[in-house]
């Protein structure tokens, strides 16, 4: 084989080679496919096998492992955000940016190539050949090689889009660029040592039209053993076995990889799921690998044909040999399975007229700075392919660089590489899922947190202004234990949304105001503590006459325990009335409660009675007292403290008995936080052009209640129309209520409680029974706790998550880069901090 580039020019998705021959590469988007249900795996392995059934012919498919810039990060953290202003966005931005300075951050890509061979007519073809000769003779003389010409790139692209045309919708293919082309090559030349650019997608900058030499590729020196590193004497004490490696020199450093084939695979079959041997490689390994399949289909027409001819042979065989089995015990065991696995490949080929014969050539490749390095990597890889999956990877020797060259597109499948056929079916090949990713999340927006689906380094992304713009809901829920990272997450989306220009309004319930705290770390924040105002909560002066006297009413009607269709309420009713308040000057609480002992309305005085006695007490402060300015609802942040209130168990909202013998108190922290709900949607809904989020932490209190229950539906059903949303966290997944399903951003961290776990689950869409994997990690492997019971540290906010498009991941959330605002959010008490 001649150690040549292919290329001798490339231009839109088309590759023109030396030997005459055209390609065409397209890139797959991938899907989605860890942790999904199995009906959902099942359902991207058909996705594969209908793409599979597009193509005749050669094919080869080709998975590579790109780095990411993380520039690119900082891209995705300011897009659509108007940076004006935005200082505390651009600091986190900049943290985000040293943090990842110590990340790898890499993905697999796919493409797809096709040689455009017997595409054309029988002229074109043999000006093809004529075109070849001419090449070859221009390298002999070194001669400057004829440029391409435009009815050339015409004729190919028509045959170009004649394949394009029969592709399948099972996945969105992309005609690949020339720069595209330019990073293919130059990887399988710097695989290992990192001297690569990053992720071919900056390349979609460039002019896909451009026409780009195949010089551009360079011409690197293949050095099969590394023969070049051996002194004259070691060269004489060769031993080849211990060298099967091939040394890379593209420029001056060098970078030694190892090629593996794969040679064999389990005569039993392959159990799917459980057995993606292509998917595996990122769920698996740590250090990249690459692969390449190239794949001849044969109709299923054809191929039985075939099989027919094969089966007469193999009779033939078997009457010759008959009555000799006892001497030919081994070659007549040889024969029955032959024949037992030729009726099976039939069987598969007859179980539809779509189904293809896949004869697949699989190459694997890892690089290195070393070639010990890389050696050791091909052991493990060897090792665990024939340990877990019972396949077998040949590192074959002398195969290095015949193999590296099969890697390309653009290259002959040379003899090495056919040798390496293994006989299969497009949905056997399937089983395989190769084309899938560790994609989740948004696009843009909050840096969500590392995805640890896989080995590869990807990041997680919360478009939260996206998915309200893109007419979803943008609402976040967790469940999790104590000390596991909600309260740090929640903080860090909160925060952010202000920092991109947003609003948050928390109903805060810890003993230590947090998040008061946090909201006046980070922003203006009006913080009222319903125990101690220095705000009054009154609805009519907080939200005014119109919108604040339905609050009211509602208010009322839990302080006082009447009915809104009882004489009482009719009063209430009556007098809340807008007409009637506006008439009257009724513009606070106090005044209506003054109105009402004074007014000739029928029982009056008996709702008099029972709102004075409320006024009166130290509670009733934070409603009744016309000398508290008014909680002022334009600050950026908008913080409700409660803690100190009574609030009703679970008995006693469910037994009437016990209900209507509840304590004042009791009933006054039910309503205000109702109220402080109430007030909060309606901050959340009031302007349209504007993201605000309701923070909810403990939400069970809330979920408990008709009124609640309500509030959080409206946020999780309408809230996309305002850029509205809500962000719950419980220590169960049935604390988020009844219509926890809505939640399109969910996530699940340490819940070592079985039952609550499976409950988490049947929240994600998971079936326990079905993925007990799952239930081991939610139970035993997120946020694990140390022996004091507490979450060990650095391991907080890990959890299993679906987005908003339904796809699952294993995250660990990050808290912010800022130190500055992490040390804001940080809720761990100093105690524990110096313990730990």
């Amino acid at each position: 084989m001649k150690d040549k580039i292919p290329a001798t020019n490339i231009t839109q998705n088309l590759m023109f080679t030396r030997s005459g021959i055209v390609w065409a590469t397209w890139r797959i988007e991938p899907v989605s496919y860890s942790y999904r249900p199995t009906a959902q795996k099942i359902d991207v392995k058909n996705l594969h096998q209908s793409l599979f059934e597009s193509f005749e012919g050669e094919v080869m498919y080709s998975g590579l492992i790109a780095q990411s810039d993380p520039t690119d990060v900082v891209e995705k953290m300011i897009s659509k955000v108007s940076m004006e202003g935005k200082l505390d966005w651009l600091d986190e931005v900049e943290a985000t940016l040293d943090v990842l300075d110590n990340i790898p951050l890499n993905e697999r890509c796919f493409w797809v190539s096709v040689p455009l061979m017997g595409k054309q007519g029988v002229v074109d073809q043999l000006k093809d050949s004529f075109a070849a000769g001419l090449r070859e003779a221009s390298d002999i003389l070194q001669l400057p090689l004829r440029p391409v010409s435009e009815s050339e790139i015409a004729a190919a692209a028509r045959a170009a889009r004649i394949i394009e045309d029969k592709f399948s919708d099972s996945f969105r293919l992309i005609r690949a660029t020339p720069a595209e082309h330019l990073w293919m090559g130059l990887h399988h030349q710097y695989r290992g040592i990192g001297n690569e650019t990053a992720a071919p997608d900056l390349y979609k900058k460039l002019d896909p039209s451009l026409v780009l030499s195949g010089a551009a590729f360079g011409q690197p020196v293949l050095d099969e053993g590394g023969k070049s590193d051996l002194s004259p004497r070691e060269l004489k004490t060769l031993q080849p076995y211990k060298r099967k490696f091939l040394k890379v020199v593209p420029d001056d450093e060098p970078c030694y990889q190892v090629m593996l084939g794969l040679t064999a695979t389990p005569m039993g079959g392959m159990v799917f799921p459980g057995t993606e041997w292509l998917h595996i490689l990122d769920a698996k390994f740590e250090f990249e690998v690459d692969w390449v399949v190239r794949v001849i289909y044969q109709s299923s027409k054809k191929a039985k044909e075939k099989n027919r001819s094969t089966e007469n042979k193999l009779r033939d065989q078997f009457d010759q040999r008959d009555g000799e089995a006892n001497e030919m015990t081994g070659f007549m065991a040889d024969l029955e399975q032959n024949a037992k696995d030729l009726s099976t490949f039939h069987q598969k080929m007859s179980s539809s007229e779509h189904i293809m014969k896949a004869t697949v050539h699989a190459i694997f490749a890892v690089g290195a700075p070393t070639a010990e390095q890389a050696q050791e990597m091909a052991k493990i890889l060897r090792e665990f392919y024939k340990t877990k999956l019972g396949m077998t990877l040949w590192q074959g020797l002398g195969k290095q660089k015949s193999w590296w060259w099969g890697m390309q597109p653009g290259v002959a499948m040379h003899q090495d590489v056919r040798a390496l056929a293994q006989v299969s079916t497009s949905e056997d090949l399937a089983g395989a899922v190769p084309f899938v990713s560790t994609g989740f999340g948004g696009e843009k927006g909050i840096v969500w947190g590392a995805n640890e689906s896989t080995e590869r380094g990807t990041l997680a992304f919360l478009d939260l202004e996206g998915q309200a713009e893109g007419n979803r809901s943008c609402s976040v829920g967790v469940s999790g234990e104590m000390g596991v990272g909600k309260t740090m997450f929640a903080k860090k989306v909160a925060g952010a949304v202000t920092d991109r220009g947003g609003r948050f309004f928390a109903i805060d319930q810890s003993t230590t105001h947090e998040w008061a705290t946090y909201g006046a770390s980070i922003t203006d924040c009006a913080s009222l503590v319903i125990t101690a105002p220095e705000y009054s909560l009154d609805p009519l002066r907080v939200l005014g006459i119109e919108d604040g006297a339905s609050a009211v009413e509602n208010l009322v009607a839990m302080l006082t325990n009447i009915s809104i269709s009882s004489d009482l309420g009719d009063v209430l009713s009556e007098v809340l009335d807008p007409e009637y308040m506006h008439e009257h000057k009724l513009i606070s609480l106090k005044a209506v409660v003054d109105h009402l002992k004074v007014c000739d309305l029928p029982d009056a005085d008996k709702l008099h009675r029972k709102l004075a006695t409320l006024a009166r007490r130290k509670l009733g402060k934070v409603l009744f007292d016309p000398a508290l300015p008014p909680f002022p609802l334009d600050a950026t942040s908008l913080v409700i403290v409660t803690d100190g209130l009574e609030y009703p168990s679970d008995n006693e909202l469910e037994n009437k008995h016990l209900f209507e013998q509840m304590s004042v108190e009791k009933i006054f922290g039910r309503a205000i936080r109702l109220l402080a709900a109430s007030i909060g949607e309606k901050v959340c809904f009031q302007n349209r052009e504007q993201l605000v989020f309701l923070m909810i932490s403990e939400a069970q209190h809330f979920t408990k209640v008709e009124e609640g229950n309500r509030i959080i539906e409206r946020f999780l059903r309408e809230g996309r129309k305002a850029k509205a949303a809500v962000f719950l966290d419980s220590q169960t997944a049935g604390g988020l209520g009844p219509n926890r399903s809505l939640i399109p951003n969910k996530m699940v961290m340490r819940l070592r409680d079985e039952d609550l776990a499976i409950e988490a689950m049947h929240w994600l869409g998971l079936k326990a029974e079905e993925n007990p994997e799952i239930l081991r990690i939610i139970k035993k492997e997120l946020s694990p706790a140390g022996p004091d019971e507490r979450t060990i540290p650095g391991r907080e906010g890990e959890c299993m998550a679906v987005d908003a498009q339904d796809r699952y991941a294993k995250l660990k959330v990050w808290a912010p880069a800022n130190p500055d605002r992490f040390a804001a959010a940080d809720t761990t008490p100093e105690l524990e901090k110096t313990a730990s």
